[in-house]
């Protein structure tokens, strides 16, 4: 499957958001991406230590993450669940697509991006995943709530970089 095509009837989403029956249904639909090798390996190359790569392209992933808040928007705490157990899995993919998924959540008040980020901030791994991480969770938090600048400045010393 495609997943640019993912409107199609192979890209069916459960009416309930059950964590793990949606969570399974988006890990087959990255699993039966049309495999690009020479993408997939130049991923390898671009993002080491990126751990399992499908090679699904951000826009994508974005679309992915864009079609799970439309149809969960209103199930903000299965989301929250559905994102972290995304999170989880591992892959780069899953990955940004719970990062996606959480910057769509508009609802989302800064404190629990802010929580988040750091939830995952120790598992980050390359400068992809951070970027999207950090515009989407910690950057936005700090955007709407600038108090978040002195635990940042705790990080300056930090052996993690």
């Amino acid at each position: 499957m495609i997943i640019s095509d993912i409107d199609k009837t192979e890209w069916t989403l459960p009416e309930e958001l059950e964590v793990r029956e949606v969570l399974d249904v988006v890990t087959r639909a990255l699993e039966e991406q049309e495999q690009d090798s020479e993408y997939l390996q130049g991923m390898q190359m671009a993002v080491p230590g990126a751990g399992k790569l499908y090679g699904v392209r951000v826009p994508q992933l974005r679309t992915m993450a864009k079609q799970l808040t439309k149809k969960y928007g209103d199930q903000e705490q299965d989301l929250d669940r559905f994102a972290r157990a995304s999170w989880a899995q591992g892959s780069r993919e899953h990955r940004l697509i719970a990062i996606f998924v959480l910057a769509g959540m508009k609802k989302l008040a800064p404190k629990r991006r802010w929580e988040l980020g750091v939830e995952f901030l120790p598992d980050v791994e390359d400068w992809e995943t951070c970027d999207q991480m950090c515009h989407a969770l910690l950057g936005q938090a700090l955007a709407e709530d600038p108090d978040y600048m002195d635990q940042i400045e705790t990080w300056i010393d930090d052996d993690n970089f």
